[in-house]
């Protein structure tokens, strides 16, 4: 009696670990999905510059055709694919100029245009694969038998599937998680005797440019330090560089950019007010006009804002 008592208690005790395994795993579950719920409604729609998207897109189809071309005359058959992938790759750019055809665009159409383009990037480097290995392709079509086909298709087609939803994914996290710098506010400083902040907006008295501006809650953005670049462009445009003081160069869509001055800031995904200064020597007076002030980081801009100076 003791002995079926004992087993009783312990399959008792199984049971119990087994149920609180599977409640944890349901919890587990349900805060995952939560999770990502939460991420994606933090993508807004605010507007976005699409000029950058549209010259970089065009640069992409030249290459493209101009590699194309070089398979033409070949073959009858060759001809025949390249003139198909190349209708195909055209019916797909017709989409993304939809999408890009006004010089700024709203973020969800920024989004699906990325991620248009990153679709058609794709395809054109997979039909270029296709022409270049059109006669080992063709040999191994015909020696294989309709079924196993049928299948090599389908899973052709998952794969395709499982790229494009994987692209667009990173596209809009990765929109997602720039910063923006908002309410740009930028005064002309003057420092008197006493060591107090005057604002004018003269050019000979002006001796510090004081640039402030928000950045909105996001918690997709990872947290931490982040280098401000920025540059000052002067009424014809160019960018103020006074190496002695600062200046230098960043990345910026592939290229290297100058920037004025440079400023670190720690981000921790709470709404936050920066102010940033940008001193020069006396002697090194501003002249009258219109400037534009732009901040960068990571890679991409934040914002900008014109200022006056009289």
């Amino acid at each position: 009696m003791e002995k079926q008592e004992e087993k009783k208690d312990r399959k008792g005790a199984i049971l119990w670990l087994l149920l609180l395994l599977l409640l944890g795993s349901l919890g587990l579950n349900i805060y995952l999905f939560s999770a990502t719920e939460k991420k994606d409604q933090l993508l807004n729609k605010e507007m976005v510059d699409s000029d950058h998207l549209r010259t970089d897109f065009q640069k992409q189809m030249d290459s493209a055709k101009a590699q194309l071309q070089q398979y033409k005359g070949k073959t009858a058959e060759m001809d025949a694919l390249i003139k198909q992938k190349e209708q195909d790759l055209e019916e797909k750019a017709k989409r993304i100029s939809v999408l890009l055809r006004d010089n700024r665009v709203t973020y969800n159409k920024f989004v699906d245009a990325k991620d248009e383009i990153d679709k058609w990037k794709y395809y054109a480097g997979k039909y270029l694969k296709q022409v270049d290995e059109l006669s080992e392709e063709n040999k191994r079509l015909s020696a294989e038998n309709k079924g196993l086909n049928e299948v090599v298709q389908k899973n052709k087609k998952d794969m395709d599937k499982l790229i494009d939803e994987n692209i667009t994914y990173k596209n809009k996290v990765s929109l997602g998680e720039q910063l923006k710098a908002t309410n740009i506010n930028i005064t002309g400083i003057k420092m008197r005797s006493s060591g107090k902040e005057r604002e004018t907006n003269r050019a000979g008295q002006i001796e510090k440019i004081k640039i402030c501006f928000d950045i909105p809650e996001n918690h997709v953005a990872n947290n931490g330090n982040r280098d401000i670049y920025i540059k000052v462009n002067d009424p014809s445009g160019q960018p103020v560089v006074i190496q002695s003081l600062g200046s230098g160069t960043f990345s910026y869509q592939g290229a290297e950019s100058s920037f004025t001055t440079k400023e670190q800031i720690f981000y921790d995904n709470d709404p936050k007010n920066y102010c940033v200064y940008w001193g020069f020597a006396k002697d090194a007076h501003l002249k009258s006009g219109t400037y534009t002030i732009e901040l960068y980081t990571e890679g991409y801009q934040m914002g900008a804002k014109n200022f006056t100076v009289k």
